[in-house]
């Protein structure tokens, strides 16, 4: 058997407040065995073998229908639906829709976008009224949120309901950075439980090919690029409400790196997110991220103040090492890109080459899947015979995006000549914005033309 669908009656919305039923539950099915039965699991400990079941629930969350069919063969199929359940005048219920205003601005650093929701409601659709109390966290991937943060007690921004086209809703403004393309907004109501009150937005930001690389890194090798906010997490239980800071420093990279900062030191205060587990480290004055990198670092000294102080775990190995095992160092801003990108070649087909013109396996496809942590620019591939090492032809091909891409090689050199017949290696690597070449890979094929050359001399 199959189940393709599971619908109720009108409203066809998956929300109802508690003690609204859900009638006429049904569900599409196919039964080629035959003698299907009927079982509903309404994710609250209930069920039902009726065919058409109606279900009221009591008490406000999210529960997973569940429809399951056995045919008589002891085949079975079954299908999952999500519902909603609310408290009236508990506000909102979602979704949310977020419509920036304007869609577009420049990519100068500067440009606002505001995104705005509809006027949301309840489970019974009453309209939120100024003393409804919602509250949304906001969070964008590209530019910055300029909307104050109503709670600073937890990580990441929280803004108040605010007066929308048709009552209330949620509204904040996000500036752009310096970066071309699109930025997702999302905005989750936090104060309802279960609420499923959520959404996203976009907008597009014009005018720049530029990319700053924003880098977190810890001492047991993970890096993080472009991170969303700064900080270092604690893999301890940090019970206090305050961190001791005195061993966090920030330092502007100036002419040096981030290994090895040389610019002047920027003042600023430590404070510990209980929820989170983290420390976040706010900077005494505006920073220039977009013309300048930064170099964040929490040695071993910092702990939180209780008794005997839980030490910073650098490493995550559960253990106080000292340092520089327990450093945790972040570096953001613009920051020059010195990390190579990456090429795996996957695949040479085929791996026999006849380069006579007749039509049958008159070039070979080399593929390759690329990478890079910021843009890349390019990837090229190098063939030279596999006897004398003799460089014969050069391709390259422009590749801004990682993934998979393919070049071809018709087994001619440089000046368009076919190569004499024999083994070929064929070496290929990329190139980033920033000049970084990555380390080759290579693969082989055979030249099998029907007629042959005297071995040619590599090209000036």
């Amino acid at each position: 058997p199959a189940v393709t669908n599971i619908t109720f009656n009108a409203p066809a919305a998956p929300r109802r407040c508690t003690g609204v039923a859900f009638n006429n539950f049904a569900a599409t099915r196919t039964c080629p065995g035959g003698g299907c039965n009927n079982s509903w699991a309404f994710g609250d400990g209930t069920t039902s073998g009726a065919g058409n079941p109606n279900k009221t629930y009591n008490a406000a969350g999210t529960y997973y229908v569940t429809y399951t069919t056995t045919d008589g063969n002891t085949c079975r199929a079954s299908r999952t639906l999500p519902v909603f359940v609310g408290a009236a005048n508990v506000f909102p219920v979602g979704p949310i829709t977020l419509t920036p205003a304007p869609a577009s601005v420049a990519a100068d650093g500067t440009s606002t976008v505001t995104f705005t929701s509809q006027a949301l409601n309840d489970c019974n659709g009453n309209l939120a009224v100024a003393g409804s109390n919602m509250r949304f966290l906001v969070d964008t991937d590209r530019g910055t949120i300029t909307t104050a943060d109503v709670d600073g007690a937890t990580a990441g921004i929280q803004v108040a309901q605010s007066a929308v086209a048709g009552g209330f809703g949620v509204s904040f403004i996000v500036r752009s950075d310096k970066v071309g393309g699109t930025s997702r907004v999302r905005a989750q109501s936090v104060l309802q439980a279960n609420s499923q009150a959520r959404g996203w937005g976009t907008a597009t930001f014009t005018g720049s090919t530029s990319l700053p690389q924003v880098a977190e890194s810890t001492p047991e090798g993970k890096t993080t690029v472009n991170p969303t906010r700064l900080g270092a997490a604690f893999t301890k239980a940090m019970n206090a409400a305050t961190v001791i800071g005195a061993n966090v420093t920030l330092r502007e990279v100036g002419a040096g790196s981030c290994a090895s900062p040389s610019g002047p030191n920027v003042g600023g205060t430590v404070s510990y997110l209980g929820p989170t587990q983290a420390s976040l480290f706010a900077p005494g004055a505006a920073l220039d991220v977009l013309t300048k990198g930064y170099v964040l670092r929490l040695l071993p000294g910092l702990h939180d103040a209780t008794a005997g102080g839980n030490p910073l775990d650098g490493n995550l190995n559960q253990a106080s090492d000292g340092s520089p095992a327990d450093d945790a160092t972040i570096c953001f801003g613009n920051v020059p890109d010195v990390t190579p990108p990456t090429i795996s070649c996957t695949s040479l087909a085929p791996s026999g080459l006849s380069a006579d013109g007749d039509g049958t396996n008159d070039t070979s496809t080399f593929t390759a899947n690329l990478n890079d942590d910021v843009a890349l620019k390019a990837w090229r591939i190098q063939v030279r015979s596999e006897a004398t090492g003799a460089l014969v032809r050069t391709l390259s091909r422009l590749r801004a995006t990682a993934g998979s891409d393919t070049q071809a090689w018709d087994g001619r050199n440089d000046l368009g000549q076919v190569v004499p017949n024999g083994n070929y290696v064929l070496s290929a690597s990329a190139m980033d914005s920033s000049g970084n070449r990555s380390a080759p890979c290579s693969l082989g094929l055979t030249v099998s033309s029907v007629f042959d050359f005297p071995e040619l001399s590599p090209p000036p």
